[in-house]
């Protein structure tokens, strides 16, 4: 086992990744780039400074299954088995949108996207009668109905309607920024907060005062 200590956003050690396979980490090293402190396999209390994005210690005893869930540190995403979850970020998309460049890993995945071009949604809450294209989106709103927020942040007091909105959040805390401008250096937690900051770039305002002002 290969255990990962990454340096927090307030340089705190952060909770450790246990990963299987070398190529694991290595995938790390590449999306995470996050910097760590270092040790030797023999003494872990002694840490050097490297410009590297993830430490690997190979442990000599046997490493408890972590029961808690972890986030990801490509993507956000909290899950029990983030080893296996890593993996994935390799695995290729082979569905391909033929309206757009999107691709996905899995068919479901594409089948619910194509529904965003033809504006087809089948899914129709009975409460105030909004329509969705998947499932998934019409339970995550009914919540707002029920008042329900079933996705509380472990770090702080805030709760979360969607696991994807926990996992934006997450971002916070961890400093992980994965949406870079293509213009200037600066990178974002969330897509729309790296779309707003392009149109300063571009000069486009898309919103206009209804008032006339």
């Amino acid at each position: 086992m290969i255990t990962c200590y990454p340096i927090m956003k307030n340089g705190s050690r952060g909770p450790p990744i246990l990963l299987k396979r070398p190529k694991d980490a290595t995938i790390l090293k590449v999306h995470a780039n996050y910097k760590v402190r270092n040790s030797t396999s023999d003494d872990t209390s002694k840490t050097v400074r490297r410009d590297k994005p993830i430490r690997m210690v190979r442990s000599a005893k046997p490493i408890v299954k972590q029961r808690e869930k972890m986030v990801c540190p490509i993507c956000g995403i909290l899950t029990f088995t983030l080893g296996n979850h890593i993996s994935t970020h390799q695995e290729k998309k082979r569905y391909s949108c033929t309206q757009c460049s999107r691709t996905f890993a899995q068919k479901g995945n594409l089948l619910v996207h194509m529904k965003q071009h033809t504006g087809i949604k089948d899914h129709i809450c009975e409460v105030c009668g909004a329509g969705f294209y998947s499932q998934k989106s019409l339970v995550r709103h009914n919540l707002i109905h029920k008042g329900e927020r079933p996705f509380p942040c472990n770090l702080c007091t805030k709760k979360f309607i969607a696991r994807c909105d926990l996992n934006r959040h997450l971002r916070i805390h961890s400093g992980y920024k994965p949406f870079k401008c293509g213009t200037c250096t600066m990178s974002f937690n969330a897509k729309h907060q790296l779309q707003n900051h392009e149109r300063m770039h571009t000069g486009e305002r898309p919103y206009t005062c209804q008032v006339r002002c």
